[in-house]
């Protein structure tokens, strides 16, 4: 199963660049994430927001749904958790799907036709406990010492 997923991280995967691939248009990749993203408030019954305000980093757009107040987290303050977000990256159109609400979870069925439609959308879902567990052995020389294809595809360069 995980070669199956590994598959497609590494020929994503680009010999040179490190936060998008030299043919990437992110023009054309926010109009199919805006796209997917009516799709997804017509299937969870609320509005996601759009992030899209991302530099230096190997993804280009969060969709999210916040939690509606934020919580006293020890020595950071307040923070504000997501119910649910979707994280598209630079590569393959890859997508992955975090959930991190300690008071809000979404139903698994719910989460399956997120990852349908955005599959129909033409993005290629990938588990992100998979991305964080598997050590990255792509073919970017740079990028030789990032520890997992989190790393590569899901965070800031």
């Amino acid at each position: 199963m995980k070669r199956d997923i590994i598959k497609p991280l590494k020929s994503a995967d680009d010999t040179e660049n490190c936060e998008y691939p030299r043919d990437f248009d992110l023009r054309v990749a926010m109009a199919s994430v805006m796209e997917l993203k009516y799709d997804l408030d017509r299937i969870v019954g609320r509005p996601f927001e759009i992030e899209d305000g991302i530099f230096d980093a190997s993804y280009f757009a969060e969709l999210e749904i916040k939690e509606p107040s934020p919580i006293k987290v020890f020595d950071l303050g307040e923070v504000t958790l997501r119910v649910v977000r979707l994280r598209f990256s630079c590569f393959g159109n890859l997508f992955t799907i975090l959930e991190e609400s300690l008071i809000e979870k979404l139903s698994r069925s719910v989460i399956k036709e997120i990852i349908a439609a955005a599959e129909d959308h033409g993005f290629v879902y990938i588990d992100e406990g998979i991305l964080i567990e598997e050590p990255y052995t792509g073919c970017n020389k740079e990028l030789e010492d990032l520890g997992s294809w989190w790393e590569r595809y899901f965070e800031y360069m």
